[in-house]
C-alpha cells in the first residue's frame, strides 16, 4: 500500500512537471530543432523549480548530445536528486550515448533504478 502510494504521488508530479508552461515550450522547441530555444526554455524551468527533474534531465541530454559530458552529468545528477527513476529509458537514450562508458552514468542510472 505505501509503494503504491509513493508511486502515485511519483506520478503525480511528474504529470505537473510535464504540464509546466515552460517544459512544453522546451520540447516543443526542441521538436523543431530549435535546440538553443529548448535549452533556454528547460533553463528558465529549473531556475524557477530546481526539483523539475524532467527539465533537468532535458538539458542533459542536449549537453551529452553536444558532447559537454561534464555538464551532462552534473545535469543528470540533478534530475537524479530531483527523483529521476527512468533508468530504463536514460540507460537507451541516443542523446547518452556519449556517457554510456562512464562510471559516473552508471551509478547514476543504478541510483535512478532505486528511485521507483
Amino acid at each position: 500500500a505505501e509503494a503504491d502510494r509513493r508511486r502515485g504521488a511519483a506520478a503525480q508530479r511528474e504529470a505537473a512537471y510535464a504540464a509546466d508552461r515552460g517544459y512544453v515550450m522546451g520540447v516543443m522547441a526542441a521538436r523543431r530543432g530549435d535546440v538553443a530555444g529548448a535549452a533556454q526554455a528547460f533553463a528558465n524551468v529549473l531556475n524557477r523549480d530546481p526539483a523539475n527533474y524532467l527539465a533537468a534531465y532535458n538539458l542533459a541530454c542536449i549537453a551529452a548530445h553536444h558532447g559537454v559530458r561534464d555538464k551532462a552529468l552534473v545535469l543528470l545528477q540533478l534530475a537524479v536528486q530531483g527523483g529521476f527513476p527512468h533508468a530504463d529509458h536514460a540507460a537507451a537514450d541516443p542523446d547518452l550515448a556519449s556517457l554510456r562508458g562512464a562510471p559516473e552514468f552508471r551509478t547514476l542510472l543504478s541510483q535512478m533504478s532505486q528511485q521507483r
